[in-house]
């Protein structure tokens, strides 16, 4: 009887940044992707174009997952205490996942259309896109 795959794109970015994260960015390729997802690298590109999509589709899962903690953490708070509380909830999440780190010290290389940058422009412009 054939394996039923029940792989999807959020499983093969959950899989890349638990990789990127334990072993560092330069470790995140598509046949370490595809190995650690026991699959063909070939099979990756029905859920990523390339290495550079699969970084910035990372790097935007991790910066929404980050932003979603500043505002569940500075909820209520102002001024001093909510700056502090926003400075420690960044370097929390930052010792927690390096692997954004590195991608946002690379940033400028992502095209204005990647999920990346629009990623962080969604967090420092609202909907407005007034920036």
């Amino acid at each position: 009887m054939t394996k039923r795959r029940t792989l999807d794109r959020e499983k093969v970015l959950a899989t890349a940044e638990k990789l990127a994260d334990e072993q560092g960015l330069e470790a995140l390729t598509m046949p370490n992707l595809a190995k650690a997802l026991d699959i063909r690298s070939q099979s990756l590109y029905n859920y990523v174009a390339n290495r550079e999509e699969m970084v910035s589709l990372t790097g935007a899962r991790l910066m929404q997952q980050m932003y979603r903690q500043v505002v569940d953490g500075i909820i209520g708070l102002s001024g001093s205490k909510a700056y502090l509380k926003f400075a420690d909830i960044i370097r929390d999440f930052l010792l927690a996942h390096a692997s954004l780190s590195a991608i946002l010290y690379h940033a400028q290389r992502f095209s204005t259309d990647s999920a990346m940058y629009n990623q962080a422009n969604d967090q420092t412009c609202g909907s407005s896109r007034r920036c």
